[in-house]
């Protein structure tokens, strides 16, 4: 028995017409063209996204390009500090403006050692200075400098350096060239002191530093430069007119001072020369030699220059005064 709702059904299903349902072949057919109107519409926005791109980028590039950052310039309240300078050359002995007349040099494990003659009416300055390139020049340290305002000459040592001048005791020693101690300088006989001390050397029969006792020739030796002794009978230097030692030296038998003689007020000088074969005792060689007007110490004893490692330093008595010149080698 069929209920009324099942054949209501069936007459529905039997009575509708199969034209007016769609078959699966439409169903698939209209599926297939709304994915492609789909598809479609995604490749236009595609298109049109990838031209707004192009266009801007176009248009970024017709403008002008964005400024790279400059790398900022030096202050001028902090210039740069220059370089210092090196090479050979001539280089000024920094004195703070005051007045210096460079007169001997010398150098010991790498440090040069200046000294002249400060001496000045206005403020004056210290009478050596010293060095470690040749270049770049320094006062001694606070209250260690010779207390003189001229220090003629200077030489190396084994155990630092040694240097003789005017006044202040007119002979001192050092380690560095930076301190100064003074070398206490013996009385002659009669008590005479020195005041002034012109040169020092070295010898194989240790060192010797001349100069003036009340106007007189004297000479002194050491063993090591931290004092020094007259030599014995220093009265063999008092000749009849003036007379002045100007260098000692190595002989073939020993050692010889020269010096000139020469009459008061007068130009008329003479070449006289002493010898020892100990240092000790001196004997006049050679009285009233060939004429000549004066001597120089430091030139006679090459004092004029000195070598390191850094180059060779040459002054010139005769220049500026207040300056070195400096030469350096090249290496091998």
């Amino acid at each position: 028995m069929t209920s009324t709702l099942g054949t209501a059904l069936q007459d529905l299903g039997s009575g509708s017409d199969p034209a007016r349902l769609p078959s699966p072949e439409t169903l698939r057919s209209a599926g297939d063209r709304r994915r492609r109107r789909k598809t479609a519409g995604a490749v236009a926005a595609t298109a049109l996204t990838c031209s707004a791109v192009v266009l801007v980028a176009s248009r970024l590039g017709e403008s002008d390009p964005v400024p790279r950052p400059v790398d900022p310039v030096p202050s001028p309240t902090r210039p740069a500090e220059p370089e210092p300078s090196t090479g050979s050359g001539t280089y000024p002995i920094n004195t703070d403006g005051r007045r210096f007349s460079v007169q001997a040099v010398a150098a010991r494990d790498g440090r040069f050692v200046v000294v002249g003659d400060s001496s000045d009416l206005a403020e004056t300055g210290p009478a050596v200075y010293w060095s470690d390139d040749g270049a770049v020049w320094h006062p001694p340290a606070e209250g260690g400098d010779p207390d003189s305002v001229n220090v003629t000459d200077v030489i190396a040592t084994s155990r630092g350096f040694l240097a003789v001048g005017v006044g202040g005791g007119g002979a001192w020693h050092s380690t560095d060239g930076q301190t100064w101690s003074v070398s206490p300088v013996g009385a002659v006989a009669g008590g005479d002191t020195a005041d002034t001390l012109w040169g020092v050397t070295s010898t194989r029969l240790g060192f010797f530093a001349w100069g003036f006792i009340e106007g007189r020739a004297a000479l002194w030796r050491s063993a090591d430069g931290s004092s020094w002794t007259p030599v014995a009978d220093e009265s063999v230097f008092d000749l009849p007119d003036k007379e002045t030692i100007c260098a000692v030296q190595e002989g073939r038998e020993g050692l010889v001072a020269t010096g000139v003689e020469a009459p008061k007020n007068t130009r008329e000088g003479r070449r006289v020369a002493w010898t020892s074969v100990d240092g000790r005792t001196w004997e006049l060689s050679e009285p009233a030699g060939e004429p000549t007007l004066w001597c120089d110490s430091t030139q006679d004893l090459g004092h004029w220059e000195a070598r390191t490692d850094a180059g060779l330093v040459r002054i010139d008595p005769y220049g500026p005064g207040d300056s070195v010149h400096l030469t350096q080698e090249e290496p091998e």
